[in-house]
């Protein structure tokens, strides 16, 4: 496999500041589930002989039925390319570079970001910052309308996987809180997955990486509850209403939306907590955010 990308990545000229004389080096990052199950990428830093920092990443599947993965994070990643380009947006994230797929082995190549780890309250204000002025970027572009209602809830529940009881019970948990309420709010894409291991700051200039999963998520301050609320911020309610002041959503119904981020969170990344928790420690975390 390694071989084979090297080929493809030497005779795509263009693509990669390498030549075909260079050698190239490719180091696995490994996180707790890389490569491991169903559906988890294979992570790649792309070296040369002339160079200390990565030139790029490529990203993989152990198996060729996985593939949609690659093709979803790449779709992901080139809507995103699209949305920022030609504003100084782009830089702040990675740039989709080249998605091989023969019908037996599929990868792709993005461009590589390099920067510091967050370590301070400060570097919290500033990633808070940058991505309050893209998000009023892409609200400025948006048009499209996204409904919240009670069929959205269930429908998304409906689509979690576990325990049949867990998922009736939190059926009708969210159906008693939801009531008769009807939200449409401005479809913003989220990033999906923006944590702080997914920042990187460089000085001033902050960068969002992992972009698998943007678009997946439609709705706004999704990524903002995400970011500040699992850090466990007390403040993270003032820095989720500033960010509804800053795309201009009159919101009244925070609690409804909360419960929604909730459900979107197990949705794209963790249905099998609902194998793990009771359904009453599961109402009871949501209760206690809510």
């Amino acid at each position: 496999m390694i071989s084979f990308i090297e080929k493809i990545l030497k005779d795509s000229p263009g693509i990669l500041p390498i030549s075909t004389t260079d050698r190239l080096g490719f180091l696995k990052y490994s996180t707790a589930i890389s490569g491991k199950g169903v559906g988890n990428k294979v992570i790649f830093f792309v070296f040369t002989d002339r160079n200390i920092i990565p030139v790029a990443i490529v990203k993989t599947v152990r198996s060729y039925r996985d593939a949609e993965v690659i093709r979803r994070s790449y779709g992901a990643l080139q809507m995103l390319n699209k949305l920022t380009k030609y504003s100084s947006f782009s830089a702040m994230f990675p740039q989709a570079i080249l998605v091989y797929d023969d019908g037996h082995i599929i990868f792709n190549v993005e461009t590589m970001c390099i920067g510091n780890k967050v370590n301070s309250e400060r570097d919290m204000e500033k990633i808070i910052e940058a991505y309050f002025s893209f998000s009023k970027y892409i609200a400025m572009r948006t048009s499209d309308n996204i409904v919240l209602d009670i069929h959205y809830g269930v429908q998304l529940i409906k689509e979690l996987q576990g325990p049949r009881e867990t998922i009736d019970g939190i059926i009708k948990y969210f159906t008693d809180l939801w009531g008769n309420v009807s939200l449409q709010l401005p479809r913003i894409p989220q990033h999906g997955d923006l944590t702080t291991d997914n920042v990187l700051i460089d000085g001033d200039k902050i960068m969002f990486i992992d972009c698998d999963t943007f678009g997946m998520i439609n709705i706004p301050g999704f990524d903002v509850f995400h970011l500040v609320a699992r850090k466990q911020n007390n403040n993270w309610r003032n820095v989720l209403d500033a960010y509804y002041d800053q795309v201009n959503i009159q919101c009244t119904f925070r609690e409804k939306l909360l419960i929604m981020y909730l459900l979107h969170e197990i949705h794209i990344k963790k249905d099998y907590i609902l194998f793990q928790k009771s359904l009453e420690t599961i109402i009871s975390e949501f209760a206690a955010l809510i």
